[in-house]
């Protein structure tokens, strides 16, 4: 491993614990499952790696990884950070996150794919599709954590429609950025 991606473990591992510590003294049920997503993700990310990340893209989802744990743990007002949003509301963290973390899924993607492929087009759209799918199994999760908490947490039709339009702008904004800057190979 590489020295940023050694720092990004130490900061995913230290999110785990201070926001897992957080969560569970306040009795917020969805601690266990947020530790989980973070640490299956991560195991996920390590097993199909076959180089080290470039020290921002590492850093990147280690921040991620904490912003996650930061939006469905820390409690602003009488709901999570995940719900805070500005006065204009298009800008919920929430939606800011989805849309990060899917420009973040993409540009990993295409780390992983583009020195596979041939077709530097086709690498940026498997990569930004697979992005998608992240996301929508990112959804599956969230609905299925709004049965088990009685929607706690989490809104109905209206979330799930702006996670996947925000999904989409971080991934399609990703692909062009990829577009015009990547080199071929990310690898060398």
């Amino acid at each position: 491993m590489s020295i940023a991606e050694r720092s990004a473990v130490v900061i995913t591992i230290g999110s785990l614990v201070i926001f897992g510590t957080y969560g569970f003294s306040r009795h917020e049920p969805s601690t266990a499952a947020y530790l989980v997503s973070v640490i299956a993700l991560g195991a996920g990310i390590a097993f199909v790696r076959r180089r080290p990340l470039r020290g921002w893209l590492a850093l990147a989802l280690a921040g991620l990884a904490a912003g996650h744990l930061a939006g469905g743990l820390v409690t602003v007002g009488n709901d999570v950070l995940y719900n805070a949003h500005p006065s204009i509301r298009i800008f919920q963290y929430d939606h800011v996150f989805h849309a990060t973390a899917s420009g973040v899924a993409t540009i990993v993607l295409w780390t992983f794919v583009a020195s596979e492929l041939d077709a530097m087009v086709g690498a940026i759209v498997l990569s930004g599709l697979g992005a998608l799918g992240v996301g929508a199994i990112n959804e599956v999760i969230e609905f299925l954590a709004t049965l088990a908490h009685h929607g706690r947490h989490v809104g109905g039709y209206h979330n799930t429609g702006w996670d996947l339009i925000s999904n989409m702008v971080g991934a399609l904004t990703a692909s062009l950025v990829l577009g015009c800057f990547a080199e071929r190979h990310p690898d060398r």
